[in-house]
């Protein structure tokens, strides 16, 4: 049957993520019963990375089988004329008949906008925490011992289903902005809440002025019981690039 993948770009805040559960509202059910809705089939969607609540996509990719007269583009209108205001299809394209989102992606980019204070305009789309000083240089020094491959088990919730928790971060930028700070990390998979940790352990070097070498220690220890690094929110979080070998969904 022939294959599609969409990119899709939503807001969380409504979500219980993306993955779909028991009585809950989840971003996989509304695009399974809109593609229901307009194919009359049962449908099943496999995304690239599965966000949690309140997580946000300008990206994120999923594959789907359809056989119907329908092209790519008008497929993209069909779901714009039943989706939620909070999630939009922004293009499908035909794959190969093996493509899969999850399985095949090689490379996926997230960006988390940390605000530096209070504000009822933004507080769904950053995260916010209550420290009092954080200082760029400090984060900036820090985030490059991130980068190879480690072992994550300090920066990922346990999961006994996951053994090998080894990733390869490829990319750990930290910038400023005028109200907030932006941290852009890439890597070949990542593990759950890791790269909300990641962001909130650069938060502690930074407001409690530890030596960045902590970085390396708990890398090495592999403990995911570590008092000095906590989950960032989830609102500021965004899944905005996902790479395949013939095939990039990103959000630029």
């Amino acid at each position: 049957m022939p294959r599609f993948v969409m990119q899709v770009a939503y807001d969380g805040t409504n979500y219980c993520g993306w993955q779909i559960q028991v009585n809950k509202a989840s971003v996989q059910a509304e695009i399974e019963k809109a593609l229901t809705r307009f194919t009359k089939l049962r449908a099943i969607v496999t995304c690239a990375g599965r966000t949690d609540t309140g997580v946000h996509a300008l990206a994120q990719a999923a594959h789907f089988d359809y056989q119907g007269s329908m092209s790519a583009t008008q497929l993209v209108l069909a779901f714009r004329t039943v989706l939620p205001d909070d999630i939009r299809v922004l293009r499908v394209m035909p794959v190969e008949p093996d493509f899969h989102a999850r399985y095949d992606a090689f490379e996926r980019t997230y960006r988390y906008l940390l605000a530096k204070d209070k504000n009822p305009f933004n507080r769904n789309f950053m995260g916010f925490i209550t420290k009092k000083n954080l200082y760029l240089d400090r984060m900036q020094a820090a985030a490059p011992l991130f980068l190879g491959s480690h072992d994550f088990s300090s920066f990922g919730k346990p999961n006994p289903n996951i053994p090998n928790r080894v990733c390869e971060i490829l990319r750990l930028d930290v910038v400023e902005r005028t109200d907030h700070y932006e941290f852009t990390i890439t890597a070949d998979r990542f593990l759950h809440n890791m790269i909300r940790r990641i962001v909130g352990s650069l938060v502690n070097v930074s407001h409690l002025n530890l030596d960045p070498r902590m970085i390396t220690t708990w890398l090495e220890e592999a403990n995911p019981i570590q008092r000095l690094i906590f989950t960032a929110p989830p609102q500021g979080l965004y899944f905005i690039e996902v790479k395949y070998p013939n095939v990039v969904i990103s959000a630029t």
